[in-house]
C-alpha cells in the first residue's frame, strides 16, 4: 500500500530542461495497477522518487507499506528510464546478484528474463546492452522477485521489441494480483493497458483521471473509437463485411479500413460513434454476425493533451447528480497528525480556548438560527433538506 497525503517536492534542475515539481499531491493505492499519466516535466519521475525514498517531501507525507519509504526499500522495486546496472558484469551475473540481495533463491536467468521474451540477454556484458535492452532486463528482475511488494516503473512498454509489450502486459498483470504496482508513461494508450485505475499529473498537479475520459473527446466534435484487425485468413473481405454492417448501425459514425503493417495481409477497422458502449456493442454484433476472424480489439485512445482538455472540461462541468468537485489535493494543515486520547491537553504552545490536537470544535449556527437540540421531534432545522432529499447538483467550477 502507498499514499501521498499533501505531498509537495522539487526534482533536480537540468540544465535547458524545467525543474519538476509535486504540488500538494494526494492519492492512496492499496493492490492492483495504478497508471499515472504524464511525462517527466510534469513530475512523474520525481512522483515515484519520493515514493521509493530518493527524494524527500517539502511538505506533506508519504507512506510506505506502513512505514517510510526508507524502511520499505528492501521490498520496492524501481524500474527507471535510465536503468542503472553494474557496467562489468554479464546479465546472468546481474541476476544471482539481485537474488542474493533480496535474499531469495537464485533461479537461472533465462527463467526469470523469459517472462518477457529477452532471455537471449543473459549472457550478455551490461555494457553492451542498449538502453532498452538494459531496462527490459530491470523489469524482468523486478517482476520476478518473490520478495517485493511494492513496484514502480516507468514507460513499461517503450522501447520494447514488438513481440514483448503482450508479454510484459500479461506478466505485470499478474504480477499485480499479489502486488501495489504503479506506471508512469506519456502515453494513455499504454495506461489503458496495463492499469486499473488511471490519474494525471500536469505541470506537477495530480488528478484522477475517470477511464471514459481517456476514450472520448469533449465538444461536438468529441468521439470514442475502437480499432480492430481483421486476420489475414479474412482479410479486406472480412473487413468490408464487417464494414458493410456497421455502416448501417445508428451509434456508428464512421468507419474507415486500412491495410495492417504486420502481419501481411491483416487490415485494420476503426469504428468511431459518439458514445464507446454503443460503439463496443455495435462492433460485438457486427463480428457475431460476420464471424470474421479478429486477431486485436481495442479501444482508441485519445492524446496526453486531449485527456487533460476532457479531465479539465468535466471539472468545469461536473455531469448531473453528481457532487460539487473538490480541492484535487490536501494542504500540508490537512494532513494528520497522530491523534491524542481523549482529554489530552492543548500543545504548550497552542493559543488560549484552542481545542486538543485531533478533537473537532461543535459546528457553529447562522445567526438567527435554533439549536437542534431546542427543535420539537422530527422537526427540521430552518434551510435544512428533509431526510432523503437530493441536494441540487452543484455546477461551480473546480
Amino acid at each position: 500500500m502507498i499514499a501521498l497525503a499533501g505531498v509537495s517536492a522539487r526534482g533536480a534542475a537540468e540544465r535547458g530542461r524545467p525543474r519538476p515539481t509535486l504540488t500538494f499531491v494526494s492519492l492512496e493505492h492499496r493492490a492492483g495497477v495504478l497508471g499515472v499519466i504524464g511525462a517527466p516535466k510534469d513530475g512523474t519521475s520525481l512522483l515515484l522518487d519520493t515514493i521509493d525514498g530518493a527524494a524527500k517531501p517539502t511538505a506533506g507525507r508519504v507512506v510506505v507499506l506502513d512505514g517510510t519509504p526508507d524502511a520499505a526499500r528492501p521490498r520496492v522495486a524501481r524500474v527507471s528510464l535510465e536503468a542503472p546496472l553494474p557496467e562489468a558484469l554479464r546479465v546472468d551475473e546481474v541476476c544471482d546478484l539481485a537474488s542474493d540481495l533480496r535474499g531469495e533463491p537464485r533461479r537461472a536467468a533465462a527463467d526469470k528474463l523469459g517472462a518477457i521474451g529477452v532471455a537471449a540477454l543473459a549472457g550478455r556484458r551490461v555494457r553492451s546492452l542498449a538502453l532498452e535492452e538494459r531496462r527490459a532486463v530491470l523489469l524482468a528482475l523486478a517482476l520476478g522477485s518473490s520478495k517485493v511488494d511494492v513496484l514502480l516503473i516507468e514507460e513499461p512498454l517503450a522501447l520494447l521489441d514488438p513481440v514483448a509489450p503482450r508479454m510484459v502486459v500479461d506478466a505485470l498483470r499478474a504480477r499485480a494480483a499479489s502486488a501495489c504496482v504503479v506506471v508512469t508513461t506519456a502515453s494513455p494508450r499504454d495506461a489503458t493497458r496495463l492499469a486499473d485505475r488511471l490519474g494525471v499529473l500536469t505541470a506537477g498537479t495530480y488528478a484522477p483521471l475517470p477511464p471514459e475520459l481517456a476514450y472520448t473527446g469533449v465538444g461536438a466534435e468529441g468521439v470514442a473509437s475502437i480499432r480492430l484487425v481483421v486476420a489475414p485468413a479474412h482479410g479486406k473481405r472480412g473487413a468490408a463485411a464487417l464494414a458493410g454492417i456497421l455502416g448501417g448501425d445508428d451509434a456508428i459514425a464512421r468507419v474507415e479500413t486500412s491495410a495492417y503493417t504486420a502481419p501481411s495481409g491483416a487490415v485494420a477497422v476503426l469504428v468511431a460513434g459518439r458514445d464507446l458502449a454503443l460503439v463496443a456493442r455495435a462492433v460485438t454484433r457486427a463480428i457475431a454476425t460476420t464471424r470474421v476472424d479478429v486477431e486485436l480489439l481495442e479501444p482508441s485512445t485519445l492524446s496526453l493533451d486531449a485527456v487533460r482538455a476532457a479531465l479539465a472540461a468535466r471539472a468545469a462541468s461536473p455531469p448531473p447528480g453528481s457532487l460539487p468537485p473538490g480541492p484535487a489535493s490536501l494542504p500540508p494543515s490537512a494532513v494528520p497528525g497522530p491523534i491524542p486520547p481523549p482529554g489530552a491537553p492543548a500543545p504548550a504552545d497552542a493559543p488560549p480556548g484552542s481545542l486538543p490536537p485531533g478533537s473537532s470544535a461543535p459546528a457553529s449556527l447562522p445567526p438567527g438560527s435554533v439549536p437542534p437540540a431546542s427543535l420539537p421531534p422530527g422537526s427540521v432545522p430552518p434551510g435544512s433538506l428533509p431526510p432523503g432529499s437530493v441536494p441540487p447538483a452543484s455546477g461551480g467550477a473546480r
